[in-house]
């Protein structure tokens, strides 16, 4: 029973991050474009994986009708995250179509396979925005709900 209630607390805590960042670099693609996505799940601290990420709109043109597309099982090498801001991140989605890199410090990517048509920061800002928050409260309030539960099933047991 514990076991779920800390489950269930970790599951409450989840945080989606919509990333953008600004087409400034790209071969073959609209140069000003603005990719988005959205990484799920995370938990404050390090993320490893598996993740959702989703590849969720390239405007105002999506010169290949890559989006949307979605990338499930992504372990980034890394990717933290503390109080809702992610303070580093490495992470590469790829399958057999599109692949999307994204780190600070470096040159983040929406690409085809063969890496001759992409979109990329050129080294750029990645901007990241929670797309939901962390709960508020609501986590105190199951917990405590679960506890008051357990202590009113005892009384009935006893």
């Amino acid at each position: 029973m514990g076991a779920a209630l800390l489950a269930l607390n970790a599951r409450v805590h989840a945080l989606d991050m919509q990333f953008s960042f600004v087409n400034s670099d790209g071969i073959g693609t609209t140069l000003g474009d603005v990719v988005t996505g959205t990484i799920y799940d995370l938990q404050d601290g390090n993320n490893f994986g598996p993740l959702k990420v989703t590849l969720d709109s390239i405007v105002p043109v999506d010169d290949f009708g890559w989006t949307p597309h979605t990338w499930t099982d992504v372990f980034p090498s890394f990717l933290t995250l503390s109080g809702g801001t992610v303070t580093s991140i490495n992470l590469a989605a790829i399958d057999g179509s599109i692949a999307l890199f994204l780190q600070d410090g470096g040159a983040s990517f929406a690409s085809n396979v063969d890496f001759d048509k992409f979109y990329s920061n050129g080294e750029g800002k990645i901007t990241f925005t929670p797309v939901n928050t962390p709960d508020g409260g609501a986590t105190v309030s199951l917990l405590g709900c679960a506890l008051a539960g357990l202590g009113f099933a005892r009384r009935r047991l006893s």
